[in-house]
């Protein structure tokens, strides 16, 4: 349906960003989902684009690594980097992932994502590129 209701839609360009209710309800390699994400020349969900001269838009896939889908690497390896940053049980449906953290810690709880070591290499290229040419980037 939501396919159907974009399809009809007057804008040229439209950018769907991966959020973590996406990947609840569809499995990346679902072909309904992927018909709304880009995919960049590298066959990843982050990619940049330039609307207009001396801008550029920078697209991040924030659930490369996770518990719900990654991108990179498996569903294990993000327990794996959750468990190493977060002492509680984080496995553990009905625990407390947030008990006894520090606030700049609050992000390594399951609903969440990370960028992984590919994508982050990218993305400080990206924003060197953008410097060297004088583009704002967003």
């Amino acid at each position: 349906k939501i396919l159907r209701i974009f399809s009809g839609s007057s804008c040229q360009r439209i950018h769907h960003l991966i959020g973590n209710h996406d990947l609840y309800n569809f499995d990346r390699a679902d072909p309904n989902f992927a018909a709304l994400l880009r995919k960049s020349s590298n066959d990843t969900h982050y990619y940049s684009f330039a609307p207009t001269k001396g801008w550029k838009f920078i697209v991040l896939d924030p659930y490369d690594i996770s518990t719900s889908g990654p991108a990179q690497g498996t569903v294990e390896d993000a327990w794996t980097l959750l468990e190493s940053r977060n002492p509680n049980n984080v496995r553990d449906d009905d625990g407390d992932w947030y008990r006894g953290l520090a606030p700049s810690m609050k992000q390594w709880v399951p609903p969440n994502g990370a960028l992984g070591s590919l994508q982050l290499e990218w993305l400080r290229a990206e924003l060197r590129a953008a410097d060297c040419s004088g583009d704002k980037a967003v």
